[in-house]
């Protein structure tokens, strides 16, 4: 399952900026936002090993051709773009299906906006409509959406087996009533 990469694996080379970094079979996303629940500030999506998404709030997206030759030893440095003249459509519909049809799952709130952002310079190349980059309130990792299920289960499982022991207690006490009466 893709999943995010450790912090202390990523090289923070951007002073007041966290670089998040998830990686899966089919892509490889960084995030840079200044804490766990801020706004993304930008985003770089590579699909297809050496084809890349490039966005930055306030500036735009850009599609490419990267060259990761910086990425070296355990630490991701941010990838360099070779720009395309315009926005390739064709790498904008293959990074939103893979994308999301097998997504990293820890952090959803961050890959909804890069869904989302992406999914908005698909309908609209020339003057896309970018979400906003502020985070919806909410837990953000589908651990914490497992525990709460699994709190949820277990206070029904709980309220039921109450119920279950008032029923049994009360026909009981009903049933004892009505034979004496």
């Amino acid at each position: 399952m893709p999943d995010e990469i450790s912090q202390k694996m990523i090289r923070q080379d951007t002073p007041g900026l966290r670089k998040r970094w998830f990686q899966g079979d089919t892509v490889d996303l960084s995030v840079w936002q200044t804490g766990p629940s801020s706004p993304v500030l930008r985003f770089q999506l590579v699909v297809d090993t050496d084809r890349i998404i490039d966005y930055q709030s306030g500036k735009g997206m850009t599609t490419g051709k990267v060259d990761l030759s910086r990425r070296a030893g355990h630490h991701a440095a941010a990838a360099t773009v070779e720009p395309d003249a315009a926005l390739s459509i064709s790498v904008l519909e293959t990074a939103f299906r893979e994308f999301t049809e097998n997504p990293p799952m820890s952090q959803k709130r961050v890959l909804k906006f890069v869904a989302e952002t992406i999914h908005a310079a698909l309908c609209d190349p020339e003057d896309p409509h970018w979400p906003d980059a502020a985070l919806p309130p909410g837990a953000d990792s589908v651990l914490m959406d497992i525990k709460s299920l699994a709190s949820q289960k277990k206070a029904m499982v709980e309220a039921h087996e109450r119920r279950g022991m008032i029923s049994s207690l009360m026909s009981r006490f009903l049933g004892g009533k009505s034979d004496e009466g």
